[in-house]
Order: C-alpha cells, then structure tokens, then sequence
C-alpha cells in the first residue's frame, strides 16, 4: 500500500482540505456542511469560511505520498442533525462522510482511513462513535456518491445501530 498519514483538520490545513473536496464535482457546494445546515446548497462555502475562521474542525485528512488525498467528517454527534435523536454516551463522535480524491478509489484506502480515524478518536478519548453510512446503490447516480459506504463500515467492524434502506447507522464503543 502507498505510504499514507492522517492528520486532524485544523486552519492551516484549509487549503488541503479544499483541494480533496474540489477533486470531486459535487462537494463543492455542500463541503461538508450539509448535515450542520439546511442551506448548504447555496451557502456551503461561506459555512466552512466561518467554521475556519472560529476555529471549528470537524475531521481528518488523508495524505498519501505527502499529497492530500481524503477527507472524513467527525464531529460531536449531537452537532449532525441526524445525530440528535441517538441515544449515545456523553462526547461520542459523528461520523459522516469520506472522501477520497477519484484516482484513488478502489486501492483499499477508504478502509484504511476509516480504521485510522476510528483509533485516533479512541485515542483522544471518544467513549463512542456513531457513523451514518450510505447505501450508494439507493442513489440515482452512484458515482457522483461521495458519502460514507456502509459495506467501509462493515469491514472496519462497526455495529448496526439502525437499519434503514438509504442511510444505516452503524456504532462502536472501545
């Protein structure tokens, strides 16, 4: 496998982060922000602006060969709207969506980076995680799919939480 590294998102990474996203068409308008606002469509730009600008970061990058190359959404679960409804330990993480640039799909590298996001929240003391996966079969184009798979949170071992045709939940507690 090629040499890879994840990092948490912080300011000085914000270019990084919009590299990953811009690789792929249809996250330049949401990036990321859609489970946080209802008016992503139109002003998802100016939301990711305001969460560097306080400081917010809500996830990982994925490097390979130095180079950015993914993103994965996490944050506090009951900041995702639908994250507030499940019942969960105290400072448990949501985790969303996964992106990985186009020619790096298909390398087992999503796996891999869902399994280093899951040990560094372990390590930082998250008693729990809650993914909202994504059945990309459900959607009317799949390659335009940038979500969370579920089958990737299968294979790192996440629970079934609750089932749903289009958007499982999936758990872990350490």
């Amino acid at each position: 496998m090629t040499a890879h590294r994840i990092e948490a998102l912080d300011e000085t990474k914000a270019a990084d982060f919009h590299a990953v996203l811009g690789s792929r068409a249809c996250s330049g308008a949401c990036l990321c922000t859609a489970h946080y606002h209802r008016d992503w469509e139109t002003r998802g730009r100016e939301h990711r602006g305001a969460m560097f600008t306080r400081g917010e970061h809500d996830g990982f990058l994925l490097y390979v060969d130095d180079r950015p190359a993914g993103w994965c959404q996490c944050a506090p679960l009951e900041r995702f709207r639908w994250g507030r409804d499940v019942e969960a330990p105290a400072g448990t993480v949501g985790v969303s969506c996964i992106v990985l640039r186009p020619e790096l799909t298909g390398r087992g590298l999503c796996v891999a980076f869902l399994r280093g996001v899951l040990d560094s929240l372990r390590d930082a003391g998250s008693p729990a995680v809650v993914a909202m996966g994504h059945r990309p079969e459900a959607y009317d184009d799949p390659d335009a799919f940038l979500e969370l798979p579920a089958y990737v949170c299968e294979r790192v071992g996440l629970r079934l939480l609750r089932d749903d045709p289009v958007c499982p939940l999936f758990t872990t507690t350490w």
